[in-house]
């Protein structure tokens, strides 16, 4: 019988302070008053800890695009609902099956702490980077991400081998 393992791309964890400290507050303010641009860049710098002219010019784009703008109000959802479970680390120690967790080599220091602490946190825990991804490897280079999970798969889903004369 295949044994159980979980795959995660960086994981969305509390770590020391609650995801985006007052960011997240000013970001709210921002999208009621109608502001979903203005509220993605804050999500984007303060939550995700995106640096440079992304922020912004995501920030630009955004009242144009309407998918654009529901997504932010429910990214901050998402961020209040991380804030609200807190540091808890230490609850997922007791998972023993395997876990990969996966970030890339352009992902923002902030989603890799958070993944990297979970990582340490489980007694099964690997860690894979993906080169030339950031936070949005499932939408640049699924093929990528799914070539880890995969092989991740193959590897924790494969039967143990039977040993010589066992019979069942």
């Amino acid at each position: 019988m295949p044994s159980p393992g979980l795959a995660l791309h960086e994981p969305p964890v509390v770590v020391d302070q609650p995801v985006g400290g007052d960011g997240l507050i000013i970001a709210r303010a921002a999208d009621a008053a109608g502001r979903a641009g203005k509220a993605l860049s804050i999500f984007l710098r303060k939550m995700v800890g995106m640096s440079g002219l992304t922020p912004t010019l995501v920030g630009l784009v955004a009242p144009f695009v309407p998918a654009v703008r529901k997504y932010v109000t429910r990214q901050l959802d998402d961020t209040e609902a991380i804030n609200r479970l807190g540091r808890r680390l230490g609850a997922y120690a007791p998972i023993t099956i395997p876990v990969l967790l996966i970030s890339g080599d352009r992902t923002p220091k902030s989603l890799v702490a958070r993944t990297e602490a979970l990582a340490n946190m489980l007694p099964n825990g690997r860690r894979r980077v993906l080169r030339k991804q950031g936070d949005a490897a499932n939408l640049r280079d699924p093929r990528q991400l799914a070539r880890e999970i995969g092989g991740f798969a193959e590897t924790v889903l494969r039967p143990p081998a039977r040993s010589p004369g066992s019979t069942s």
